[in-house]
């Protein structure tokens, strides 16, 4: 065994800078290969995260009355593609933006000027983004809301970018592993062409083929 190893050292020796080429190549593929595994790990929570956190802001008339918000509450839970409805008044709406900016806009006016809204939660794992955008549309022009917001194009970008990223890095990683086998198959040959001598004299002197070939397996 002893000899097929030192045999393995001299094969890489004779084959110089292929094999440096491959051992480079070899732990860029490996490395790749992790951060792929890693990444597409990530970009699966990410794209979990932001379907989770998919919502739409509708932005109520002033003083509309309970038994009306209500009323807006059951419309909006009838529409397809909605998960969830969560009514924010005015005054809650106020402690969110003291929270979010920590300032307290009562310090100059003596209204406050932020209107009561719904923060409906959607559902796009069950749903295509352009049924989410029709029920969005249907919803904003209820009677009671003024304005609505919903980032359904930023969303679609992010997700775009995220899923780009993973097929990059899975063809990267794909391209340093084909150049790590081939170099890795090239140096076997170079190893054979540079030592053809030696292998021609261990063949006349009764040396096996698995004697000749295992020592260039080995050191691969």
């Amino acid at each position: 065994m002893i000899f097929y190893f030192k045999e393995a050292i001299r094969n890489l020796r004779f084959a110089g800078l292929t094999s440096i080429i491959t051992f480079l190549s070899l732990l860029f593929a490996s490395l790749f290969i992790c951060a792929s595994f890693i990444f597409a790990g990530f970009s699966d929570d990410l794209q979990e995260n932001l379907k989770k956190n998919v919502t739409a802001s509708f932005y109520l008339r002033d003083s509309l009355p309970v038994s009306e918000i209500n009323d807006l509450i059951a419309k909006i839970q009838k529409f397809e593609g909605v998960k969830s409805v969560n009514f924010i008044s005015k005054e809650e709406a106020e402690k969110d933006f003291v929270k979010q900016t920590g300032e307290d806009f009562k310090k100059v006016l003596t209204f406050n000027p932020l209107p009561a809204s719904m923060l409906v939660t959607l559902d796009p794992a069950n749903y295509e983004m352009k049924i989410l955008e029709n029920t969005v549309k249907s919803v904003s022009v209820l009677d009671g809301v003024e304005s609505h917001e919903f980032r359904s194009q930023l969303l679609n970008e992010m997700m775009v970018v995220v899923a780009r990223i993973k097929i990059i890095t899975f063809i990267v990683t794909g391209i340093f592993l084909f150049v790590a086998l081939y170099l890795a198959y090239t140096s076997i040959r170079a190893a054979f062409a540079a030592r053809k001598e030696d292998i021609n004299t261990m063949k006349l002197v009764g040396g096996s083929l698995r004697e000749i070939k295992l020592p260039a397996y080995l050191s691969t």
